[in-house]
This record gives C-alpha cells, sequence and structure tokens, in this order.
C-alpha cells in the first residue's frame, strides 16, 4: 500500500517534470530560438549588444529546473518499485535520468558541451531501453500501455532532434514533432499515474 502511494505521488512529479520540460526544450525552446536569434541579430546590426540573446538561456535554465523535478519523480518510482517486475525497468530510466541531468548541467559550462551531449546520448538510449523493459515487463495495463507511449515519444523526439538540424523548415518541423512528443508523454504519464503495482 505504502509503496503505491509513493508510486503515484512520484509518477505526478515526473509527469509535471516532463511536461514543464518538453514545453520549455520543445515548443517554447523552439519558439524562443527563433524569436530571440532575428531580435539579437536585430540588435546587432543596429548597434546594440544582441541582449534578445539571453532568452534561451534562461529558457535552457528553466528547462533544468523541471529536469529536476522529472528526475525526483523518477527516482522515486524506481523506489517504489524495489522487488516488483518492472524494477529492472525503472532503475534503468533513473539511470538515464540522472545522466541527462548532469549532462544538462555540464551543457551549460563553456567548451564543456561535447561532454555534456555524449551524456544526453547515454541518457537517451538508457530511458528508452528503460521504458521499453517496463512496457515488456508491466504487469498492469495501464503501466504497459504507459510505458509504450513513452517510449514512442522518445523515438519522435530523437526523430525531431534529427530533423532541427536542417535549418529554418528543420526548427519548425521539429516543433510540430515536439507537440506530438507532448501528447503522447501526456498519455503515457496519465496512464501510468492509473497504474498500480
Amino acid at each position: 500500500m505504502e509503496n503505491n502511494i509513493l508510486w503515484k505521488e512520484s509518477v505526478n512529479k515526473a509527469f509535471y517534470g516532463f511536461l514543464g520540460l518538453t514545453l520549455l526544450g520543445g515548443v517554447v525552446g523552439s519558439i524562443v530560438s527563433m524569436v530571440s536569434g532575428a531580435a539579437g541579430l536585430a540588435s546587432l546590426a543596429s548597434g546594440g549588444g544582441g541582449g534578445a540573446l539571453m532568452m534561451p538561456i534562461i529558457v535552457g535554465i528553466l528547462a533544468i529546473v523541471a529536469y529536476v523535478y522529472y528526475f525526483l519523480g523518477i527516482k522515486g518510482m524506481k523506489t517504489a518499485s524495489m522487488g516488483h517486475v518492472i524494477a529492472p525497468g525503472t532503475s534503468q530510466v533513473y539511470t538515464g535520468a540522472l545522466c541527462a541531468l548532469i549532462g544538462a548541467v555540464i551543457s551549460l559550462i563553456p567548451l564543456l558541451g561535447l561532454i555534456g551531449g555524449i551524456l544526453d546520448i547515454i541518457a537517451f538510449v538508457l530511458m528508452f531501453l528503460g521504458f521499453g523493459k517496463i512496457r515488456d515487463l508491466a504487469t498492469n495495463e495501464n503501466a504497459k500501455q504507459g510505458a509504450k507511449q513513452l517510449w514512442l515519444a522518445m523515438l519522435l523526439g530523437l526523430i525531431g532532434a534529427v530533423i532541427a538540424i536542417i535549418p529554418v523548415i528543420g526548427t519548425i518541423i521539429s516543433m510540430i514533432i515536439s507537440i506530438v512528443v507532448l501528447v503522447f508523454g501526456f498519455l503515457g504519464w496519465k496512464n501510468i499515474s492509473n497504474s498500480e503495482l
């Protein structure tokens, strides 16, 4: 009973952290990046200091705060599921979330972006595999369906990140994919929050 209460509280934390992260890192991040980039260039062209270029940094810091909240939720899920059939999956998601959090913080330090990027790739693989394990091992139908939707959200997120490399049109397509990822993530976390261990 105690584990189920911890499970539900932790899933809700992870859900709200995911929601904030997806909005800030995806939809809002793309809009801010396009708008502040144009405003910053205009400011520089007119002899200003390009102050609008600070907005993406602020959004990035807010995204890290959202990720910390997400991480705390994942940590609680790992604790709640100890000894349960899905424990290997939640443990892998937790390790991936920890790597991603460390990578995000390291990426803020000048010249260490490459290390942060490598940690992000490791984190993605671990979380992707972890949600796949939860999907395959869960005995609760809501948890199984939710993990499947989160797994798909991550897959789409990867596709969006690759497409974002394409100048201008890639950013727009990536923003649309981010909205789809948000929907899948919302549905996935909603299903998991309705599940029990």
